[in-house]
């Protein structure tokens, strides 16, 4: 899995799915800025949806990014977002999505600094991308499910955050060699 570190200005169009963090608050979800990136008729879908804490919703549309999945919360968490990645990789493979993105910056509004967040996603993308099944069953005719790109998207592009992604990469690949 290659990871990709890029700005909240850029097009999500290239992108099969994405992850939403949304908080909330006074009864109000609060979301990140992939919200803002999708279309008219996605964002008023999305806000007809009764989605309750502690819930992930799955919307499906035409144009990329064709699955968007909405995960709420009244604060995340280190422990909530690493179950929303889990389960986002999870749908991927599920949906033979091969890319997916996941802005990490209302995860920084919810006191997971910007290192950690990165963390958690990498680790945990890596982690449930791996599938045993690979090892011990025979290829299927369109081949494994497998998510090639993950698009990591901040506005604050001058931290080091490669340094970080490259470090988890090592740690969670160790991590997935010894499982088999």
């Amino acid at each position: 899995m290659k990871f990709t570190i890029q700005s909240q200005k850029k097009s999500l169009s290239n992108t099969g799915a994405v992850l939403i963090f949304a908080s909330l608050k006074n009864d109000k979800l609060d979301f990140d800025e992939f919200f803002t990136k999708l279309s008219k008729q996605a964002q008023k879908l999305i806000q007809k949806a009764n989605i309750s804490t502690s819930q992930s919703k799955t919307f499906r549309f035409e144009a990329n990014p064709t699955l968007v999945i909405v995960s709420v919360e009244e604060k995340w968490t280190e422990h909530n977002t690493t179950l929303s990645i889990r389960r986002f990789i999870g749908s991927l493979k599920k949906n033979n999505l091969s890319s997916g993105a996941v802005s990490l910056d209302n995860l920084e509004k919810n006191n997971i600094s910007l290192k950690k967040a990165t963390e958690i996603v990498v680790k945990n993308a890596i982690l449930a991308n791996y599938d045993f099944s690979t090892e011990f069953k025979i290829k299927p005719k369109n081949g494994w499910p497998n998510i090639k790109e993950f698009v990591l998207v901040t506005n604050h592009l001058e931290n080091n955050l490669a340094t970080v992604v490259k470090a988890v990469e090592i740690v969670a690949l160790a991590t997935n060699s010894c499982r088999t």
